[in-house]
């Protein structure tokens, strides 16, 4: 929640719109959590496409939020992100010092 979604960060870094915080469900408030995943992947992936899979070098992600209150990603979202990352050939890291890594 540190900056809007799209403002304006590092040069050459887009930073993609947060699909789980707090109470906001991507398929709507009343979307099952699968629901929600797929929407969120969607999103994710058509960010993807408008950025140019050429053009990016990785995405990382922070499974396990800390700062924010402990907040951990839905079943499914992260092997999903995998798998977008597989099929486009984008590096996938993962920064997680809340689980041991």
């Amino acid at each position: 929640f540190r900056r809007w979604y799209g403002s304006d960060s590092v040069p050459g870094f887009v930073k993609a719109f947060n699909p789980f915080p707090l109470f906001f469900r991507p398929g709507g408030n009343n979307a099952t959590e699968e629901e929600s995943v797929e929407a969120a992947l969607s999103m994710l992936e058509e960010q993807i496409l408008n950025e140019g899979p050429e053009n990016i070098a990785s995405v990382m992600m922070e499974p396990i939020v800390g700062a924010g209150g402990c907040l951990i990603m839905p079943d499914g979202y992260m092997q999903g992100v995998r798998a977008l990352c597989d099929k486009y050939g984008i590096l996938m890291h993962v920064d997680e010092v809340m689980v041991g890594f």
